[in-house]
């Protein structure tokens, strides 16, 4: 392969590498805010404990 194509693959694959990124990155944001809405319903101390440990442990029906 010459450097070139090299580097036109390179350019090339940046816009999709970007959009992955911000795919990604958007994606964890909401996530992070449903974590907060669902800690913050909780009732008491206790409750607030155990949605946390639902979550840390990567419970995926964190919302039951």
């Amino acid at each position: 392969m010459t450097m070139e194509k090299s580097l036109g693959h390179t350019k090339q694959q940046n816009p999709l590498t970007r959009f992955v990124a911000w795919l990604t990155e958007s994606f964890e944001r909401a996530q992070m805010r449903d974590h907060d809405r669902y800690v913050a319903a909780a009732g008491n101390p206790r409750e607030v404990s155990q949605r946390l440990h639902r979550i840390e442990q990567g419970e995926e029906s964190f919302h039951a």
